[in-house]
């Protein structure tokens, strides 16, 4: 259903909606297994917000920065 709605948004849009979930989450689960622009800027505006960060490295390893 997500990809459907991003199919819709232009970039400022899409920027809101990701920051704003940010904003109200208690955690922020990532999988970083493929280097990502748009995970590195989620997590460092995560990191920012002093948000707890979990990082999963498909299939085994998992790191807790936060």
């Amino acid at each position: 259903m997500l990809h459907y709605i991003h199919a819709y948004m232009n970039i400022y849009q899409l920027a809101y909606l990701d920051t704003t979930w940010l904003k109200e989450s208690d955690l922020v689960i990532a999988k970083y297994t493929n280097p990502s622009l748009g995970v590195g800027y989620e997590l460092a505006y995560a990191e920012r917000l002093n948000k707890h960060i979990l990082l999963v490295e498909v299939p085994f390893k998992v790191f807790l920065l936060r």
